[in-house]
Order: structure tokens, then sequence, then C-alpha cells
């Protein structure tokens, strides 16, 4: 992974951070514009790189996220296979974003982890020591959706993750980050 990251401009051992922006449904999905104030907020609290992560799929979601920041980032949407994305999570000083399979991944290699977590049943959350991980629940109005309804309802019906605060998550990154950094 090291060597996949000098390719992209980053040194060994230079401290990074992810965000995997993407998520199986757009009902757990967060704004770009919140992703990109987070990402351009902790590259410069952080001193570290962002690295955006994600399936081919995800491109158009990166793209409009890097596009509105002020910092460069490191792009390795669609680039890494299932144990390149394992280092690349064990690698960083926080992983982040919503409720998704690469959040689990990302607990389960120890990575520090903030996920925002909104209709989906709370029991479906990454498990990880409390230390390390940040669950954003935000889904106060409303019962948690099976997953045969995930992302069929009308948008208006499910602003859980959107109403999450771009402060709530600067705030859980940069607690987890200093547990270990």
């Amino acid at each position: 992974m090291d060597g996949y990251l000098e390719e992209k401009g980053i040194e060994p051992g230079q401290p990074i951070f992810c965000i995997h922006p993407g998520s199986g449904t757009w009902v757990k999905r967060w704004n770009e514009r919140n992703w990109a104030v987070v990402a351009d907020t902790l590259v410069d609290q952080l001193d570290a790189q962002v690295v955006f992560t994600g399936g081919d799929h995800e491109m158009p979601i990166v793209r409009e996220i890097t596009s509105t920041m002020t910092h460069r980032a490191c792009i390795a949407v669609g680039d890494t296979q299932i144990g390149q994305l394992a280092a690349l999570f064990a690698r960083s000083q926080v992983v982040l974003g919503p409720d998704s399979g690469p959040m689990h991944l990302a607990v389960a290699v120890g990575a520090p982890t903030v996920t925002l977590f909104g209709p989906a049943d709370p029991w479906n959350l990454p498990m990880g020591t409390q230390r390390k991980t940040c669950r954003i629940n935000n889904r106060h109005r409303l019962p948690p959706l099976p997953r045969s309804r995930l992302g069929g309802d009308n948008p208006d019906f499910h602003p859980c993750v959107q109403e999450i605060s771009v402060g709530r998550v600067l705030e859980a990154a940069r607690r987890v980050a200093n547990q270990l950094w």
C-alpha cells in the first residue's frame, strides 16, 4: 500500500485519513458538500492527506466532492481490491463514511472509524472498541427500516443522515484520530 500511495504522491509514513462516501443506497449517503468541508478541515487539523475510496460506480460522488475542495485529494476509487482496501484502512488515522460494507471492513482491521448511521437497524452498526469507533446515529424521527425498504421511499421521508452536522462529524473524527496519534 505504501508503494501505491507513493505513486499517488503520498510519502511512506505520511499521515492519511480515508473517506468512503458511498453506500449501497442513497438513503444512507451524506451530502457531497459536507464531505468536502470535512475533508478540507481535517487536512488542516490532522496535517494529513485525504484518500477517497469507493467502487467505480462511486466516482461521480467523489468527483463532486473533490471539485469543491481547496486541498488536493488522493482518489483511490476503483483502484483497490478488498485486501488493498483493508491495508489502506489499517494505515489510516481515521476512516469516515456512511453505514456500508467498507466501514465494516475498516472496523475489522482495527482502523479508527467514524460511521454516519441513519435509517437502518442499529444492530447493523460496525462494531469495534469504543475508543476507536464513533457511530453517529441520527434516526431520531423514524423507526428503523427493514433492509428491503432502504432506498425505495421518497427522500423526504429519510432526512436522518442528511441532518448530521459537519461539526458532529469533525468532532468525532478528531476524537478517534487523537486516541492513537
